[in-house]
């Protein structure tokens, strides 16, 4: 497996963690050539959420992804993370 598949993967499982973790307005996997990053990435909406419980970093700690992007947007919160 070389290295985009592993990060691909790594990105994927860590997208259906989130997805059965927290309530989500949605989550995307996007390759290198689609995000803004030159990586693989996830952008995840977390829905109605004051504050990003530990249970989201720790989806993305158990893939070793590397957190982007932390920002609140109303009533959501926006997470960006690469592989």
């Amino acid at each position: 497996m070389n290295c985009s598949v592993g990060d691909r993967k790594r990105i994927q499982w860590a997208a259906e963690s989130l997805r059965r973790l927290v309530p989500t307005a949605g989550v995307d996997v996007l390759a290198p050539a689609e995000g803004q990053h030159h990586d693989w990435s996830l952008e995840a909406t977390l829905a109605n959420v004051e504050c990003v419980r530990s249970d989201v970093y720790g989806a993305l700690l158990n893939e070793d992804l590397d957190l982007q992007l932390v920002q609140p947007r109303g009533e959501h919160y926006v997470v960006i993370a690469t592989a």
